[in-house]
């Protein structure tokens, strides 16, 4: 194995590769942290397994600006990912640099060297054994293309409310739900979701004619979120094979990138968020997210430090002020708080509305649109259903269906919504 190159082509190419190796790692998994490398003479193949995610990404010319690659041996090689990275940050990123293989005392070692000086290098110790990549599926049910923008946006957009307890799997997933000229992300703690729907033409297409999900894993889709966002193409392709699979994949494929996600569970059962999103709410409030922001520090200010340490929950309650006037926010810990929302509109069918929540949740309300927006509050007459908060408000209450905002440059339309489950207002 012997090539030269550009430093800084170099080391943009392996970049992604070197996040997958070392993110979310399965636990003494033997491949965790390793990169191979295997040079051809036009490119270089890079590949990473961390047991939860492999990646495969080609490096040339055509794929990684300023790269100068040329190729004297062919041949295949696996190191230390970290220590590749930082034996190729010594050198200055315009350096020319020749890679080769030597014979060393312990075995074999990669070489790094200036192409002007071979005086002035740097070694590596050689892994005693490749990686091992994982076989992807044969056949795959499902094919999505996707406007890599969108897929990008949503998950940057829901991400943030995805679950954290290892108890409650089903909530360490996002969903991606797609339909004709649609797609929906949603994702979720089980007390709280955040769901961003998307529609218009030619963003999205796949080779079913009937509605699915694709259920991505927290730490798989993390792995992989700075190859999506460093890469300039246009579209991905998303591939799913059958659940009934002893092997369930999801395959995604760029332009210069193969990602494989495994150790997947098939068996996951997500919630329909539409039984809360589609029912008809009889108590409805316009108001503007920039109250909620100070509103949301205050009620949080009340949640001092003696209270964590107890590990006592953090609520707040919202009621309807007697003239319908302002939504008043109150949280009666040792540190009191009792705040006003401004009603820009509303319809109520009920006297006396009022629920208590975390109050976290409040906070983040707004933390999830433009300050000069407006958001409608929709608050259910059953107490166990959720209350739902609906953005790109209007001045006065509408239907759930005329709020939404639409992008000019793409010409599609987003909706977007968070609902959380109510506490007792007896505890």
């Amino acid at each position: 194995m012997k090539f030269s190159c550009k430093v800084s082509g170099l080391l943009s190419g392996i970049a992604p590769a070197i996040g997958v190796s070392t993110h979310s790692v399965v636990k003494d998994f033997r491949s965790a942290g390793k990169i191979s490398l295997e040079s051809n003479q036009s490119e270089i193949v890079v590949s990473v397994f961390n047991g939860k995610v492999a990646v495969y990404s080609v490096v040339s010319d055509l794929t990684s600006g300023d790269l100068g690659y040329s190729c004297s041996s062919v041949g295949l090689v696996t190191v230390s990912s970290i220590d590749l990275q930082n034996v190729l940050s010594s050198f200055k990123k315009d350096d020319e640099i020749q890679v080769s293989v030597s014979n060393a005392n312990s075995g074999k070692e990669l070489v790094i060297s200036k192409k002007s000086d071979s005086e002035e290098y740097q070694t590596l110790p050689c892994a005693s054994e490749d990686i091992e990549m994982p076989k992807s599926a044969k056949k795959f049910e499902k094919e999505v293309t996707i406007d890599r923008s969108v897929y990008n946006y949503g998950v940057n957009k829901i991400f943030w409310s995805i679950g954290y307890e290892d108890n409650m799997p089903q909530y360490l997933h996002w969903a991606l739900r797609l339909n004709k000229d649609e797609v929906r992300f949603v994702a979720g703690t089980g007390g709280r979701f955040s769901v961003l729907t998307i529609d218009g033409e030619n963003f999205v297409k796949s080779n079913s004619d009937e509605s699915f999900t694709i259920l991505f894993p927290k730490d798989h889709t993390e792995s992989v979120k700075k190859i999506f966002n460093s890469i300039d193409d246009e579209k991905l392709e998303i591939k799913v094979n059958s659940k009934k699979s002893s092997n369930y994949q999801i395959a995604i494929k760029t332009k210069s990138h193969d990602i494989l996600f495994v150790n997947l569970d098939s068996d996951i059962d997500y919630p329909d968020e539409n039984k809360f999103l589609s029912t008809s709410i009889a108590n409805r409030f316009v108001t503007n997210i920039s109250e909620w922001g100070y509103v949301g520090k205050g009620i949080i200010a009340t949640y001092s430090v003696e209270l964590k340490k107890e590990h006592r929950q953090s609520k707040a309650s919202v009621e309807v002020s007697k003239d319908a006037s302002s939504l008043i926010v109150k949280s009666n810990s040792v540190m009191k708080a009792h705040r006003k929302v401004p009603v820009l509109g509303s319809v109520l069918e009920d006297d006396a509305i009022k629920f208590v929540c975390n109050s976290a949740f409040l906070k983040e309300l707004a933390e999830h649109g433009p300050d000069q927006n407006n958001i409608q509050i929709e608050i259910p007459t059953e107490p166990k259903m959720p209350v739902v908060v609906r953005y790109h408000a209007l001045d006065d209450v509408k239907d759930s269906s005329m709020l939404s905002s639409k992008n000019e440059s793409s010409g599609l339309n987003e909706k977007f919504a968070i609902f959380f489950a109510r506490l007792s207002q007896d505890n």
